[in-house]
């Protein structure tokens, strides 16, 4: 997270309900948008954020509410400059520009598990680039479930990736994104190997063995 400091005083803060009204330094926080598939900055993404605060109510229940919010466009930098005594507590609700959607990316889950993750970097993926980065993705976390022998939520490996692969077979319609999906063929033969001993990590439920012999049938036919 980047935040400097600003020692003007920004506006009095009121909380008229108690009858407190303090003077405290704004606090400057810069929100950067980056466009997925190149890296580049993305100019003009609106940006919603949104500041929410605590009030105890009752024990061990407190209230939320919102302290303040702001509608916000990148420079050409990609860059969104945010001032204000709420700064550090804004978080974003939405953020979009025409052209562009959100969607889980590689590139995106290996920045957040870097040394140089910074929670104030956004990311915008090209609409013409959604599915492909979507199944490019979902290859990405099959794979790593298989080399650590870990699947998502303590599942088994080739189970996660006979929950995945469907999801990325819908995704892939043509080109590019047919050929993501056809790395799943490396793992058709451990597949094969769990349908010869009876599937005894695919739990019974019926549509996961399903999706699994899919993955065997597909990759039987794969170029």
């Amino acid at each position: 997270m980047i935040i400097r400091m600003r020692f003007a005083s920004c506006l009095a803060v009121g909380l008229a309900s108690i009858g407190l009204f303090i003077a405290s330094p704004c606090i400057g926080r810069t929100f950067k948008v980056l466009n997925t598939t190149t890296g580049k900055p993305v100019s003009g993404a609106q940006v919603h954020l949104i500041a929410r605060g605590k009030f105890p109510v009752g024990l061990g229940h407190p209230g939320e509410f919102t302290l303040a919010e702001w509608n916000l466009r990148s420079d050409e930098n990609g860059e969104i400059d945010l001032s204000s005594v709420w700064a550090d507590r804004a978080w974003v609700f939405s953020l979009s520009k025409p052209g562009y959607g959100r969607t889980d990316t590689v590139q995106e889950y290996t920045y957040r598990r870097s040394d140089k993750a910074n929670r104030d970097v956004l990311f915008l993926t090209p609409r013409a680039d959604l599915a492909y980065e979507n199944v490019r993705y979902l290859f990405h976390i099959s794979a790593l479930a298989m080399d650590a022998n870990q699947g998502l939520a303590g599942m088994p490996p080739l189970f996660t990736i006979a929950v995945l692969y469907p999801q990325a077979k819908r995704s892939a319609r043509a080109g590019r994104e047919l050929e993501a999906l056809r790395q799943f063929c490396r793992f058709a033969p451990a597949m094969a190997a769990q349908r010869a001993a009876g599937w005894p990590d695919m739990g019974t439920l019926p549509e996961i063995r399903t999706s699994a012999q899919a993955l065997i049938d597909d990759c039987g036919s794969a170029p």
